[in-house]
């Protein structure tokens, strides 16, 4: 009966020493996965600032872009391209009109 208690308590100590190192090995698979998660947090939050810059700096030259006055030289040339785009609009008029008569001689 002592032996079976001797062995027990054996057993008991075995199974507490065993539990303590899986509960070490979790304690530093945790801290490992962390420490990975942590890194690439961090290596995501720097990309993130730096797309976030550019975009602001982007955002900026836009922005000062669009507040510029239109110049002189760029309504003459929409102007001119008006202007070209309406002879060229007739013309496609004209030249269709041709076609259909010529189609309807036939």
């Amino acid at each position: 009966m002592r032996q079976n208690m001797e062995e027990l308590q054996a057993t008991q100590e075995e199974i507490a020493r065993k539990e303590q190192r899986y509960i070490a090995r979790i304690n530093e698979l945790e801290t490992q996965v962390n420490d990975e998660f942590k890194a690439e947090r961090a290596a995501l939050q720097e990309e993130l600032a730096t797309k976030e810059q550019e975009h602001q700096a982007l955002l900026r030259k836009l922005e000062l872009k669009s507040q510029e006055k239109p110049k002189e030289d760029d309504w003459a040339l929409a102007q001119q391209v008006e202007k070209e785009l309406k002879i060229n609009l007739e013309a496609i008029k004209i030249t269709s009109e041709e076609l259909i008569r010529n189609i309807g001689k036939k």
